[in-house]
């Protein structure tokens, strides 16, 4: 029986991506996308992030390089790898990444300042479930897919 290993993360971007070049010359590049969830703790609903590193290669490298910036909100499919290695001092490591299939914008970053108070961030009601947001007139952008 064939196993399954996939992920689908909708987040916003931490940092703007970071390339480089292999050594055999194909670009790839890292970034971190946050996601949120609320776990309830007591009579109140705490709302915590998550940190995604996402690695991208070649077409999705040069999409993500042109395009994505720090704040974008953005759709990432694709694999999770995990690290294990062993330092020179003997400690065990481990890294967890995204590799990414497929990479797209879905809204870009606000460019200008955010009235926090006009605009507070919705919280869970009583059943956990979030209230519906307002739909944005953003477009949506085609999402890049690698070859």
């Amino acid at each position: 029986m064939r196993t399954l290993n996939k992920v689908v993360v909708v987040g916003r971007v931490g940092r703007d991506p970071e390339m480089r070049i292999s050594a055999g010359g194909v670009k790839w590049g890292v970034l971190s996308v946050a996601t949120n969830r609320a776990r309830k703790d007591g009579d109140s609903w705490i709302e915590e992030t998550d940190w995604h590193n996402v690695k991208v290669f070649s077409k999705d490298a040069e999409y993500a390089e042109k395009n994505i910036k720090r704040g974008a909100l953005v759709y990432v499919d694709g694999s999770v790898q995990y690290d294990r290695w062993t330092t020179k001092e003997g400690e065990k490591r481990t890294s967890t990444r995204i590799l990414a299939d497929r990479i797209g914008i879905l809204q870009m970053p606000v460019t200008k300042p955010v009235d926090v108070d006009a605009q507070p961030m919705p919280t869970a009601m009583e059943d956990g479930e979030f209230p519906a947001s307002e739909s944005s007139n953003e477009p949506v952008e085609a999402v890049a897919e690698a070859k």
